[in-house]
């Protein structure tokens, strides 16, 4: 019975620190929004999307879209539950309009902590069941990767997160390119060196094969800016 006490007051006590630190995210990314109007998630909030992928677990991005008059569908992936990976069996079907944009988080949600990756092995769980669970997240998502042009914000070339991610998303089955648009654009911090930005193409385009990529070179504030005022 103690021990049983114990661990039912280890739980607690676990959900509440988790709960605390949702929390401080939450309203560090509120104030932050609210002193700076080109912080980037809420640039992106003010966009007329109708779909986003996040791979941040802490919902900053949903929260600015309901700042910005929006009502967000949000839809959580957990691919570390190896009987269902990937999206809930309610929320497949969900879709997005630029009123109430899709929402994706694609490495996991801070509201259910054993969704988000944080190891390498848990990246390539990712990898492995993503790449034979595509039916696991929304149409709406699917149709966005295969039609569109990709834009990766905020990444560090050498994580885990931006290689999977990349390697995941370009590969869609039936994807099509228009003529003279890229394939994928990256943003690279712009304190980077310009022999770093070469290397970074350099690096880019052997990922991708022959795909046309486009490197931003400019810090994430800068493009967001630019993003804001239509520049």
């Amino acid at each position: 019975a103690y021990h049983e006490a114990l661990s039912a007051k280890a739980r607690s006590l676990e959900s509440t620190v988790r709960g605390a630190t949702y929390r401080v995210i939450a309203e560090a990314g509120a104030v932050a929004r609210w002193v700076d109007p080109f912080e980037y998630h809420a640039v992106l909030a003010r966009l007329d999307c109708e779909v986003y992928v996040s791979t941040g677990p802490a919902g900053l991005l949903s929260a600015a879209l309901v700042e910005a008059g929006k009502r967000p569908t949000i839809v959580s992936c957990n691919w570390l539950d190896e009987e269902r990976p990937g999206a809930p069996e309610d929320l497949l079907r969900e879709t997005g309009t630029t009123a109430r944009p899709l929402v994706l988080h694609l490495f996991g949600d801070f509201r259910d902590p054993n969704s988000v990756l944080l190891t390498e092995r848990d990246y390539v769980n990712f990898v492995i069941r993503y790449a034979t669970k595509k039916d696991r997240v929304p149409p709406d998502v699917n149709k966005a990767l295969v039609d569109s042009s990709l834009l990766f914000l905020g990444f560090d070339l050498d994580e885990w997160d931006f290689t999977v991610l990349l390697e995941a998303f370009v590969d869609q089955p039936g994807r099509t390119y228009s003529a003279g648009m890229p394939h994928a654009a990256v943003q690279i911090d712009s304190k980077a060196t310009w022999e770093d930005a070469k290397a970074a193409r350099k690096y880019l385009a052997e990922l991708m094969d022959t795909r046309k990529v486009k490197v931003i070179f400019k810090d994430l504030g800068t493009l967001m800016t630019e993003l804001a005022v239509g520049t």
